[in-house]
């Protein structure tokens, strides 16, 4: 830290500065000087120290908010977690996912009114429901998306691959 601050006393003009270090002034700070900007960025603590504390790890494409029909930002999130997994494969990876689904037609009606621009709470959804979703999801990630399409499995398929899914 010594050093840094040596180097700019010395030269303390910079074309951008970024205060803060989270994935926003880590990710600006990135993409600037990659395009050969002089910039520096600061934070009153360590790089992405409030945003890792609590992190799950896990970088989604935004499937949850297909529910409330923002598909803007289903785009937007399936654009962000594509250029991370084809620009740092050795970060992030892609995490195989179960659903259990324990009925057919469940929560067709609250998603459909949900959808619609209700404030109805979203209930259980059946197969269909998910298979839409999911159909919908790898539409708009599209057919450059590094990550494989969706798939059903049967129940005693699914049970072999994970036995301890509740059956």
């Amino acid at each position: 830290m010594r050093d840094e601050l040596v180097m700019l006393g010395q030269r303390p003009e910079v074309s951008v500065l970024i205060a803060g270090g989270g994935i926003n002034g880590a990710g600006l700070m990135r993409e600037l000087a990659l395009q050969g900007v002089d910039v520096l960025l600061v934070d009153k603590a360590d790089f992405s120290a409030g945003c890792s504390a609590a992190s799950t790890r896990v970088i989604h494409g935004g499937l949850r908010y297909l529910e409330n029909a923002e598909i803007r930002l289903v785009r937007e999130a399936v654009g962000e977690r594509n250029l991370l997994l084809r620009n740092a494969p050795h970060y992030a990876r892609p995490l195989p996912t179960t659903i259990p689904i324990f009925s057919w037609a469940s929560g067709i009606l609250p998603a459909v009114r949900r959808f619609l621009g209700s404030k109805t709470k979203p209930g259980d959804r059946g197969a269909l429901l998910i298979k839409a979703g999911l159909s919908m999801y790898d539409r708009v990630a599209g057919a450059r998306s590094p990550l494989p399409k969706h798939h059903f499995r049967s129940r005693s398929s699914a049970l072999a691959l994970r036995p301890a899914l509740n059956h």
